[in-house]
């Protein structure tokens, strides 16, 4: 059975950059309204004009998706500017580039607040209103560091396998329900998540170096990450891996499960070498 995007309504997190924005406006295309979700208002008031561009209706929701406390009031105002929602886009994430040890508790705190927690709150939030509609759908977004562990993303790494166990839980307990799950797993999206990254204080020495590595893994523009996953959302897909590195290395992780960091250090040394 595949999902009905025209006339549906959707909320979306982290709509104000990246594969949000676009996501906004590819759904938009499709005839899908929209209660706009971020903490950027700038942004977030950007998406929107955008998107009303489109013909469709649209809302604005500043709200920080980490504070759990905020959720409730996030939901009727959604529920204020929209009759229904049947589908749910947990796209908002963030993360650090630090190393564990690195990494103080209050920041990794924000960081699975904000990726995994909110996404869960968000859900609890609003999953009775998806199961009130004949068909809907959530979508997590996770990543690729949903499926592989790599070093100096310790908190982000957490909160993606986190949301991947969480979405695949979920789809269990509502099989038979109106209410389908996606889980999805980008790799090397060109968004401003390395440039706006948070640097532990205690290396803050070389944060220039450490966001412009991070940065040159993105690759795959989100106008075409967002066209996969709107594609994925009418195929009411379980799973998405989107981008050529993402589909290789969750290959390999599948393939050696005990010894695919290896590799992957390997390639880093290589990588370091050659700069």
């Amino acid at each position: 059975m595949t999902f009905e995007l025209k006339n549906s309504v959707a909320v979306l997190t982290g709509a104000a950059s990246g594969i949000g924005a676009q996501l906004a406006l590819a759904l938009a295309d499709k005839g899908v309204s929209l209660a706009l979700v971020d903490i950027n208002e700038t942004g977030l008031q950007k998406t929107l004009s955008d998107v009303e561009k489109a013909g469709v209706f649209a809302s604005a929701h500043i709200a920080d998706t980490g504070d759990i406390e905020a959720v409730e009031a996030l939901k009727a105002s959604v529920c204020s500017a929209h009759p229904r929602v049947n589908l749910l886009i947990n796209n908002a994430g963030v993360t650090t580039l630090g190393s564990f040890i690195e990494t103080e508790c209050d920041e990794f705190d924000r960081i699975m607040a904000i990726n995994f927690s909110g996404p869960v709150a968000i859900t609890r939030a609003f999953l009775p209103l998806l199961m009130e509609t004949p068909q809907a759908q959530i979508v997590n977004i996770s990543s690729l560091f949903g499926l592989i562990g790599v070093g100096s993303q310790s908190a982000y790494c957490a909160s993606k396998f986190a949301l991947r166990g969480f979405s695949e839980a979920l789809r269990m307990e509502l099989y038979d329900s109106p209410v389908g799950v996606t889980v999805v797993h980008p790799g090397g999206v060109r968004t401003n998540i390395a440039k706006s990254a948070t640097i532990p204080k205690h290396a803050r020495e070389n944060n220039n170096d450490r966001r412009d590595y991070a940065d040159s893994f993105l690759k795959l523009e989100a106008s075409k990450a967002a066209a996969i996953l709107v594609r994925a959302i009418e195929k009411r897909k379980q799973r998405v891996v989107i981008g050529n590195d993402a589909k290789a290395l969750s290959a390999i992780q599948r393939l050696f499960p005990a010894s695919y960091q290896k590799l992957l250090i390997a390639s880093q040394k290589r990588r370091e070498r050659s700069s």
